[in-house]
């Protein structure tokens, strides 16, 4: 047992007294803790996953048809765009040539731009014909390569293979260095290198195009 003192006379006390012996005082008891009990944690229901209702997919029936090898015949089971029968023209039948509206009067685009001159649409450079129009088209006389190559190594001094490309501005160019400056000596060599060059370029295709934008022929 745990032993108490007065706490006026500092003696000891019998625990089971309430007064001190020796001078009276009263003596307070130590009354034993409690323990107090430890809330325990209260478990959370666990929640429980919902079931789906399962949907049944309806079942799709399909129905075989079997056609005869040999039998021209159709099911009337099928329906007209499962199986349409084609219709081959008949041999005395003449194929039906479209019929082409006569192009206007006036061109809307010049020739060699790439549209049609009569409706303004776009054509290939080669075609012959405007598919959506019907009108004729006329094609340009193109240049050819390597005559104005041979032109530009042995007459490229005088600018010939540039008048002939339709570069009237490099040509007179080239004409006024050898003919007006020739007694400079330098011009007139620098026309004929600029010339051969030109001429050496136009044969290696480099060159593609002449002075309007259209490629050179062969």
């Amino acid at each position: 047992m745990e032993t108490r003192f007065c706490t006026h006379c500092g003696r000891a006390v019998d625990p089971q007294d309430n007064f001190c012996a020796y001078c009276a005082t009263p003596v307070k008891r130590q009354e034993a803790a409690v323990a107090q009990p430890v809330p325990q944690p209260v478990p959370q229901p666990v929640p429980q996953p919902v079931p789906q209702p399962v949907v049944e997919q309806p079942e799709v029936s399909v129905q075989e048809i079997k056609v005869p090898e040999g039998s021209a015949e159709i099911p009337p089971q099928y329906t007209a765009w499962q199986a349409a029968p084609t219709q081959a023209p008949a041999a005395s039948e003449s194929p039906v040539e479209p019929v082409r509206s006569a192009p206007p009067a006036r061109m809307v685009a010049p020739v060699g731009s790439g549209r049609c001159p009569y409706c303004g649409n776009a054509v290939h450079p080669q075609a012959v014909l405007c598919v959506h129009c019907g009108a004729t088209l006329q094609q340009e006389n193109k240049k050819s390569r390597i005559t104005a190559g041979l032109l530009g190594i042995f007459l490229g001094v005088f600018g010939v293979h540039n008048f002939y490309l339709g570069y009237t501005g490099k040509a007179i160019a080239q004409l006024l260095m050898s003919v007006l400056l020739w007694f400079l000596v330098l011009p007139p060599m620098a026309a004929a290198i600029w010339g051969l060059v030109e001429g050496i370029l136009l044969l290696t295709g480099s060159i593609e195009k002449d002075g309007k934008g259209q490629p050179l022929a062969e």
